[in-house]
């Protein structure tokens, strides 16, 4: 029997979700599982058994619940997650549930719809966000082989993304070991430059530090319409990428609205920490603007270079010691923050200013190595990705020996 051309609303019933107004759990004491799109994403595993939250059976009447392996899809914000559930699951209206006839494995689906996101994507519709409706996905063309071989096909992938899986762990797990060696080795050459332990607070009534501030709050924090297509550069936690601060992705102010801002105003060789939501990330800021905006996600460290040199307080403030006095900071909030006067008890570890160059050159050529790594294993686990998707194509369209 050959393969047959058919659409999804052919071989599936299209579920749609819904919003109780009562009896969703945000832990697991209700009647049945619960899920929305924000727990599909990032699943080492397509099978689904339990979820942040719950559903009683009085929040129940609003929804529908969808049968063990149905094929849960996120069709809006975003729209592509997927997962097959093992357990009866009820979904929000940000999601379709897809109950597999007789004449597809749900797994073959899975694995369908997998391949197939771009499209998904495509055929969503909407101006404040895209969303894929029920009609359109019934729309949908499949090439459906016979039972028989869509599970010799659903094998053949299930062990050849086994492996994947496996390069991919490697990979990653190489690429952390890497970072941690890095750590390591800065670490090391704190200890054994003579460092002085000493406080931020300290540093400021010395005035090593010279200034230490972190963006606008309230009414001064800048509305979105505020926002214009160039002027003065606007910069959050989104814009430090590994190393350095990009540029490229800040937001612009007028001149006139950057003048009524009473701090956050970043200038170059400012070293940058993000305290707020992302917290950790530093970097130095090196532009040609005359004054940089940042927001309350942003505090700058600006130096007395006589006395501390900015490229090392940046690596400082990278090491595994610094790092582990904001962690404590936020195992005891119940958001990831790390306010600008808490910061000011945090010790830091400042040797002579010659044993600081010493550390920003190793820190430089460590830096160097690493981007060079991170490249790498990037580029590898991109075509890990890339290969996934090639056999899934392959799967799909009749084409897999």
């Amino acid at each position: 029997m050959s393969w047959q051309s058919t659409t999804i609303g052919d071989v599936c019933n299209i579920v749609n979700g819904g919003t109780p107004k009562t009896g969703v759990s945000e832990f697991l004491g209700g009647a049945y599982m619960w899920i929305t799109p924000a727990e599909m994403g990032g699943r080492d595993t397509p099978y689904v058994a339990e979820t942040e939250r719950t559903i009683t059976a009085a929040g129940l009447a609003a929804t529908n619940l969808l049968p063990p392996h149905s094929v849960i899809l996120s069709s809006r914000a975003p729209i592509g997650h997927l997962v097959i559930n093992s357990v009866p699951m009820a979904t929000n209206q940000g999601c379709k549930g897809l109950v597999p006839s007789s004449k597809i494995d749900h797994k073959f689906l899975y694995y369908y719809l997998s391949s197939i996101v771009p499209l998904l994507n495509e055929l969503g519709t909407g101006t404040t966000f895209k969303e894929l409706s029920g009609g359109n996905l019934k729309k949908v063309p499949i090439l459906l082989p016979p039972l028989k071989e869509q599970k010799r096909i659903i094998a053949l992938l299930d062990e050849a993304f086994e492996g994947l899986d496996r390069a991919r762990a490697n990979t990653e797990a190489n690429l952390q070991n890497a970072r941690e060696l890095f750590a390591v080795t800065i670490e090391a050459s704190l200890m054994s430059a003579g460092g002085v332990p000493i406080t931020l607070g300290e540093l400021l009534e010395r005035k090593w530090i010279t200034s230490h501030l972190d963006g606008n709050h309230g009414s001064n924090y800048p509305r979105k319409e505020e926002f214009i297509s160039e002027g003065v550069p606007y910069i959050s936690a989104n814009c430090i990428e590994g190393d350095l601060i990009d540029l490229s992705k800040c937001k612009y102010l007028s001149n006139d609205r950057a003048d009524s801002l009473r701090k956050g105003v970043a200038r170059d060789r400012d070293v940058i920490f993000a305290h707020n939501a992302t917290v950790g990330p530093v970097a130095l800021l090196r532009t040609d603007e005359p004054r940089v905006l940042l927001s309350t996600s942003l505090t700058h460290y600006r130096c007395d270079e006589t006395k501390i040199c900015p490229e090392f307080l940046v690596y400082e403030m990278r090491s595994a010691g610094f790092k582990k006095q904001y962690e404590a900071v936020m195992g005891q909030a119940t958001r990831n923050q790390v306010p600008i006067t808490m910061q000011r008890t945090f010790t830091h570890i400042i040797p002579p200013v010659e044993g600081q160059l010493k550390i920003a050159q190793v820190g430089t050529k460590i830096e160097s190595c690493a981007r060079e790594l991170d490249r790498h294993y990037n580029q590898k686990i991109e075509e890990i990705e890339a290969l996934r998707q090639s056999l899934l194509h392959h799967a799909l369209s009749d084409r897999l020996a």
